[in-house]
């Protein structure tokens, strides 16, 4: 409920991460002709560091969003248990009147 706008940007940055991962994994099958060795540097680069990249990047969303579970979870969990407690607190004080 109140997470509603970090859970998105995590979406997002999972769905990033897996599109990273695909773009990475074309360059080995799209050829391309170069011209200078620079450019063969490059594209290793680019087949090697974007797939590794969208791997962290998925699994560093993932691992924020199994956080914000959890978080949500114990924040419900405190506020049940508040909601018990000033129960028993009415009640006792009710008692004594």
């Amino acid at each position: 409920m109140y997470y509603n706008t970090t859970r998105k940007l995590v979406y997002g940055m999972i769905t990033a991460g897996v599109l990273l991962i695909i773009y990475g994994l074309l360059q080995y099958v799209i050829s391309h002709d170069f011209s200078s060795d620079d450019s063969i540097l490059l594209f290793r680069m680019k087949r090697f560091v974007l797939p590794v990249l969208g791997i962290i990047i998925s699994f560093i969303g993932y691992t924020l969003l199994k956080l914000i579970s959890e978080i949500e979870e114990q924040a419900l969990s405190v506020r049940e248990e508040l909601i018990h407690l000033r129960k028993i607190v009415q009640n006792s004080t009710n008692d004594k009147h």
